[in-house]
């Protein structure tokens, strides 16, 4: 398998989940790359690669030799110079990045081990979100109203028949214990009386805080989800091993709505095609305008590939 290869389903990785942070040293150059005349500080980048080379996503390739530590910090700048760019089309086109305050709170709230194992930190995911905002935001400038047919949605709908059968939503909280015993405590003490977090941080919950609003398709993982899906308001769920240790889930409260027809769904059949499409539309269109954009990168890491769009 070539390296260019490898990389691919790498940088696919990257993109979904994790953006930069900014540390690291060494005497190479300062600037690793520049885009549209935005530096990409190699420090930024090497610390980065670093960290992910150490995580879930390229440990197992970095320790059989398949990549080395000069083709993740290639991955890495690959992705940086999209993100760098994406910001660059944003700030050209007037597109503002709307963050939601809640957002960065529930980032904060997650503990330290739901990030280690991939190799990257809250920055990293705070990052991503806002790349992912900036793409929608920019997704429904350049493409407005993308045609969506009536066979279109007819389709969606007889595919994903099970999202209309039923769906619910509810308002939950989550605590985070080191140890099983005392997360299968914790449901006894809510019983008993004790508020849910009360109860939690008596009994030693390392993290304990609101998860918002939750839904099915919440990307929380499927354990979780299936621990919240069959609570109550007020109920508290068995400990879920996860992260290095034990969550425990409670809903406040809950909302479930049943099951709609194709006439009933349409609206919302209408805007998932229109969303999709839109973000088709929009990634083949940005990587034509990444493929034309001015990318300089370091010699110390290679070159810049507009036809493939990687460092190679």
């Amino acid at each position: 398998m070539t390296a260019a290869r490898r990389r691919a389903p790498l940088a696919l990785a990257l993109a979904v989940a994790l953006v930069v942070i900014g540390c690291g040293g060494g005497g190479g150059p300062k600037v690793a790359a520049e885009v549209e005349g935005r530096p990409i500080s190699a420090r930024r980048t090497e610390q980065l690669a670093a960290t992910l080379a150490k995580g879930d996503a390229m440990r197992g390739e970095v320790e059989q030799g398949e990549l080395s530590q000069r083709g993740v910090d290639q991955v890495v700048l690959a992705y940086l110079i999209r993100l760098t760019f994406l910001e660059h089309l944003a700030d050209k086109m007037g597109v503002a990045d709307a963050a939601d305050p809640r957002e960065r709170k529930a980032v904060g709230e997650l503990p330290a081990d739901a990030f280690a194992a991939r190799g990257w930190t809250p920055n990293d995911l705070e990052a991503a979100l806002k790349a992912t905002r900036l793409s929608k935001a920019l997704a429904q400038k350049v493409f407005p109203s993308p045609g969506v047919s009536e066979k279109d949605l007819r389709e969606y709908y007889d595919h994903h028949a099970d999202k209309f059968q039923h769906y619910w939503h509810a308002e939950a909280r989550v605590a985070f214990f080191r140890a099983e015993e005392p997360a299968r405590k914790l449901r006894p003490a809510v019983l008993g009386g004790q508020p849910f977090p009360a109860a939690a941080h008596a009994l030693g919950a390392e993290q304990e805080g609101s998860l918002g609003e939750v839904t099915p398709d919440a990307p929380l993982g499927a354990p979780i989800l299936q621990s919240i899906a069959g609570l109550a308001p007020g109920q508290v769920g068995d400990p879920v091993a996860a992260g290095g240790g034990w969550f425990v889930v409670t809903v406040n409260q809950r909302v479930d709505t049943p099951a709609r027809s194709f006439d009933d769904a349409r609206p919302e059949l209408r805007k998932l095609q229109e969303d999709s499409r839109r973000q088709d539309l929009f990634y083949e269109w940005l990587g034509k305008q990444l493929a034309r954009a001015k990318v300089k990168v370091s010699s110390h890491y290679g070159h810049w590939n507009s036809q493939t769009l990687e460092v190679m």
